[in-house]
């Protein structure tokens, strides 16, 4: 994957592509003639940078949960999701009492 910019081609992942990229961003920020009015935008910029790395987090964080689970089931030997073992285990007849001798 390239990114063209003006004569110049950079390879994906390179500084310069990176470079190329954050230009375009950075471009918008100074649109207006009054830097109170170019604020707005910066604030606009840094926010929707925090909220694309939180939702990221998520993802990831949701996509490694999943993993485990798999992991889990694989090494269990089992297919069984947590919802079917706990309806599993509701289903299982109850534990007789044990006699004791401290009654």
């Amino acid at each position: 994957m390239y990114i063209m910019s003006d004569q110049n081609i950079h390879a994906y992942g390179t500084v310069e592509y990176y470079r190329e990229y954050f230009s375009d961003i950075i471009a918008d920020v100074g649109t207006y003639d009054e830097i109170e009015r170019n604020r707005v935008t910066m604030a606009n910029v840094m926010e929707g940078f925090k909220q694309a790395i939180q939702e990221w987090m998520v993802y990831h964080d949701t996509s490694a949960r999943s993993y485990r689970e798999l992991m889990n089931m694989f090494v269990s030997s089992g297919l069984e999701t947590p919802e079917q073992l706990s309806q599993e285990e509701a289903e299982l007849p109850p534990i007789p009492s044990f006699p004791s001798l401290m009654q």
